[in-house]
């Protein structure tokens, strides 16, 4: 009887913590991201920007928080945008020029589709959650396209985390197209979670050869960790190659990458393996895999 019981408290503590809902919005937020400015100059430096929610105000009768930017520091923010979260895990945010749109749903479900301002077009791939420290996260893997006249271009996947954002940046409506990478996510001023593929929460770069060359080259590679394979893309036609190495220095792996390419490791031991990417004989990413 006693087991039962125990068993019974297990359950209902499981079943209670699985629906508590993590809200993206609220002041005790703060995330880092490594980010390419717009302007394609090459003598622009990649730099992290620090984004936060300050303070409210009320538009079209409704309450938003500001969405504060920070360039490179955290002395001087801006407001950038206006956000709100309603009753049912959808976010919105709120400009001047285009009003209001959706920027998360977090009650997606496989194969819902959103459609962005930009004409990009995501599909809600898969469904799962990660542990974070103490709790469970909802995460919501997408695929995104874009669209080009009367062609539809596969364009790159990004994942949301609940109440953390996209894994590019918490306005996810930005893209990945100039580059932006979520490095790191706090609450309550305690690091939450970190990008697996960085080992910083700051990065800033002077113009170099390199930097330009992956500005016109973004690389990505997922899932991280990863069970069988993983898809590694270069937004680029030129071919890059690509190393895989184990913990001992022992390379695994050499190919090519013309767009995207699945890696297989399913016969690699379980463990920690450097993945770099080389153009014109230089490093351009740098990063781990993890094997499970």
């Amino acid at each position: 009887m006693k087991l039962l019981i125990t068993f019974c408290m297990v359950l209902c503590s499981f079943v209670l913590h699985a629906q508590h809902y993590h809200q993206l919005t609220g002041e005790n937020k703060l995330w880092s991201v490594y980010v390419k400015p717009q302007s394609m100059v090459g003598t622009s430096p990649w730099e992290t920007n620090y984004y936060r929610f300050n303070g409210d105000t009320t538009i079209n009768n409704m309450s938003y928080y500001r969405f504060q930017f920070s360039r490179d520091s955290l002395n001087n923010w801006y407001t950038s945008k206006y956000i709100r979260e309603d009753s049912t895990k959808k976010v919105f945010q709120w400009d001047y020029l285009r009003g209001e749109q959706l920027l998360y749903n977090f009650n997606a479900n496989v194969n819902d589709t959103f459609v962005n301002i930009d004409s990009r077009i995501s599909v809600v791939s898969a469904v799962d959650s990660v542990f974070i420290l103490s709790s469970y996260r909802k995460r919501i893997h997408l695929d995104y396209t874009r669209i080009q006249g009367s062609d539809t271009i596969v364009s790159t996947h990004n994942y949301w985390i609940e109440g953390i954002s996209s894994i590019y940046d918490p306005l996810d409506i930005l893209k990945p197209v100039w580059g932006e990478v979520l490095l790191c996510y706090y609450e309550n001023d305690t690091l939450k979670w970190t990008n697996p593929d960085y080992n910083n929460c700051y990065i800033s770069h002077s113009p170099s050869t390199n930097i330009q060359e992956l500005s016109a080259n973004i690389i990505r590679y997922f899932p991280n960790p990863v069970t069988t394979f993983f898809i590694a893309e270069v937004d680029n036609a030129e071919n890059t190659p690509m190393e895989i190495y184990s913990e001992t220095g022992k390379k695994m792996f050499s190919k090519t990458i013309v767009q995207n390419e699945h890696i297989d490791v399913s016969d690699y031991s379980n463990g920690v393996y450097f993945v770099k990417f080389i153009s014109n004989n230089e490093v351009v990413r740098y990063g781990k895999i993890i094997k499970q």
